[in-house]
């Protein structure tokens, strides 16, 4: 029997929630960087509640990241691809280093919480789409399955792994074999 996982089920998330969140944590981020700017200012926001339009982009990457497309009003994988450099820079930026955040490749994602499996997922799904190899951490968040199973099933020869990442026509077999929607 397998152990269970720390990592949360990409089918599990709600999309809505998951883009609220998104905007809670980076508005809460922005306010207290304007607080130590001027603490005595008095800070608003034209729109309520901030972060709206982020929470938005947010849900549907995470919808996108579940279910493919279509999403919204997204034509194709590189309307998610621009979705996801935004909620990246939003969530990853840094004030020292303006503009280093490009994805998910560019930060640290953590793969055990909401926020780096939604992020890990889709960009599985945009590099299968582009044909190119998936990391094992992305294809596992995408797979709803824990990385060091992926890496077991690459040890017992079902899947192929080489050098860390599954060639994109293996991970769209692996991933339709284990049922994923929109693949």
């Amino acid at each position: 029997m397998a152990r269970p996982s720390s990592t949360p089920r990409l089918r599990d998330i709600d999309p809505r929630a998951f883009g609220e969140e998104v905007a809670r944590l980076v508005t809460d981020h922005a306010v207290s960087l304007l607080m130590q700017l001027d603490p005595g200012a008095r800070w608003s926001f034209e729109r309520e509640p901030p972060g709206a339009l982020l929470a938005f982009e947010a849900a549907c990457l995470a919808t996108y990241a579940q279910r493919g497309l279509p999403v919204a009003d997204w034509q194709h994988h590189g309307n998610a691809s621009d979705a996801l450099v935004s909620v990246c820079a939003a969530l990853y930026s840094q004030a020292g280093r303006p503009g280093h955040v490009g994805g998910p490749d560019d930060v640290d994602v953590d793969p055990t919480n909401e926020i780096g499996v939604v992020i890990l997922a889709a960009q599985a799904r945009i590099r299968i789409d582009q044909r190119q190899a998936v990391p094992v951490r992305e294809l596992a968040a995408l797979a709803g399955v824990d990385k060091r199973h992926v890496d077991h099933l690459g040890r017992q020869g079902e899947i192929a792994i080489e050098d860390g990442a599954v060639k994109a026509r293996e991970a769209r077999r692996f991933l339709r074999a284990r049922g994923v929607e929109g693949i």
